[in-house]
């Protein structure tokens, strides 16, 4: 076994001896020993109860749960003990539960695309000719209110996950237009069964259930968007638009301001249809990563730009049009891989791979970022 020069500082000063090291075995155990046969000849390495042992080869610290063959060190030069001051633990944020700022975004896209359909389908007052019964009228609603209200949301999402906008609101657009009409004809052909049977009051039993099925179809179809990244996105979105259409559908059926119900009505639909396709999938995350501050100060709701973080995922950092890191998780893990210069993790340059904590804030440039976890680490 090669013999290695050990030196460390005593009350007499520095100090230099020979030790043998087995090259294949950790040299935590090695080093210990070394310590007891100090101790054994009455020498201390001098420092405080507070401190820690540190083993230096060649200007860098060893992991002394290698091997000195793993760690590449040799006798050709010397292994240094110091004791030094032993770095205070940093308090991690405990992870709290917290609704992300994308539900709300969703949320409200899908109540601004609803009220611009109902906008535009009450500006229209002459559709005798076009659409003379209230079948081919419940067809055209609820395509109104699928073009607009899943161009919205989906492209609400693209831009706050900074993916293809066009792209976001072009898929959107097609799978809302077939929802609606799917919704709409669904809806019209309950209607139709269930009308010869029904009383008066029972319409509005059949009313409320189309506007179900219609916000169940919506949601459905909407979360197909995002069938690759997460399938149960089709299962969230109909079973928050199943919940909005009963409330769209109850608000609807109210006597008195017609016109104002039947807005109403729109709105909740198309807030719950965004909130079933965003929401759920943002609270399974391990993370949340969102844009804080950018080049112009705070980001508000219409700037937002928030990414949920799942196992196998990553998220491209870009500084001036080029990526300078990325954020990648593995196994409830996430941590920051950096590709360029001047990326700082809560006030430390980082220049390699970093794991993240709870509310770890990222810089690059003038942009800020604040990671928050969702859920704890796996064990």
């Amino acid at each position: 076994m090669p013999a290695y020069a050990v030196e460390f500082t005593t009350e007499r000063g520095l100090q230099r001896t020979q030790f043998t090291l087995d090259d294949d075995r950790p040299l935590g155990p090695q080093v210990r020993q070394i310590l007891e046969e100090l101790r054994g000849t009455g020498v201390v390495i001098s420092g405080t109860a507070e401190d820690e042992l540190s083993v230096v080869w060649g200007g860098r610290d060893l992991d002394t749960t290698q091997a000195p063959q793993q760690l590449g060190i040799n006798p050709q030069r010397t292994i240094e003990l110091h004791m030094k001051r032993r770095a205070r633990a940093v308090k991690i944020p405990a992870v709290a539960p917290f609704v992300p700022k994308g539900a709300y975004a969703a949320a409200v896209s899908g109540m601004a695309g609803a009220l611009l359909a109902w906008l535009v389908c009450s500006t229209i007052t002459d559709l005798s000719d076009a659409l003379p019964t209230y079948a081919r009228l419940d067809l055209a609603v609820g395509g109104m209110i699928g073009v607009f209200a899943g161009g919205f949301i989906a492209g609400s999402d693209a831009l706050r996950r900074r993916t293809s906008l066009p792209l976001g609101v072009l898929f959107g657009v097609l799978l809302g237009l077939v929802g609606g009409v799917a919704g709409g004809a669904a809806g019209a052909g309950l209607g139709g069964v269930l009308a010869p049977r029904l009383t008066p009051p029972g319409f509005v039993v059949a009313r409320i259930l189309a506007w179900v099925v219609l916000g169940s179809a919506l949601g459905l179809t909407l979360g197909m968007r995002w069938w690759q990244d997460d399938e149960r996105r089709t299962v969230d979105g109909a079973g928050y638009g199943a919940l909005a259409g009963l409330v769209a559908g109850i608000l609807y059926s109210l006597p008195g301001p017609s016109e104002f119900w039947q807005a109403l009505a729109f709105v909740i639909l198309g807030a719950g249809v965004g909130a079933g396709v965003c929401a759920p999938a943002l609270r399974r995350s391990v993370a949340i990563l969102e844009l804080e501050r950018g080049s112009r100060g705070r980001i508000g709701l219409t700037r937002l730009r928030e990414w949920g973080l799942l196992n196998g995922e990553s998220v491209a950092l870009e500084r001036d049009g080029a990526t300078v890191a990325s954020v990648v998780c593995e196994s409830t893990r996430c941590r920051i891989v950096p590709s360029g210069a001047g990326v700082r993790v809560s006030g430390k340059t980082v220049s390699a791979p970093t794991e993240l904590v709870n509310e770890d804030r990222i810089a690059i440039g003038d942009a800020q970022y604040r990671f928050r976890r969702r859920r704890r680490v796996s064990a």
